[in-house]
């Protein structure tokens, strides 16, 4: 039992800095882009007429699959690491 619960500790973790890691990147690339509008002002894009409004959907059940698949790697890893340290 006290290896399912370092498993599950191990796969939180890891999703945690996972979301944390893609807010930062994501924080950071914005606190830093600089337009460069003296080298796009010749270049014209011109925007679309219409929009669409919609939203990705990621659904729940993924995110649950994720965290028990990492917690299976984890288990394992973990499992053949104490076993790996017993022999020595």
């Amino acid at each position: 039992m006290k290896l399912v619960i370092q498993a599950c500790i191990a796969s939180l973790i890891i999703h945690v800095v996972y979301f944390m890691g893609t807010l930062g990147m994501g924080y950071l690339q914005t606190k830093v882009y600089e337009p460069n509008l003296e080298s796009q002002w010749e270049n014209v894009h011109y925007l679309q007429s219409e929009v669409g409004f919609g939203v990705v959907v990621i659904p729940p059940f993924l995110y649950a699959f994720t965290f028990l698949g990492m917690a299976i790697i984890s288990g394992v890893i973990i499992f053949f690491f104490k076993r790996s340290a017993t022999k020595e």
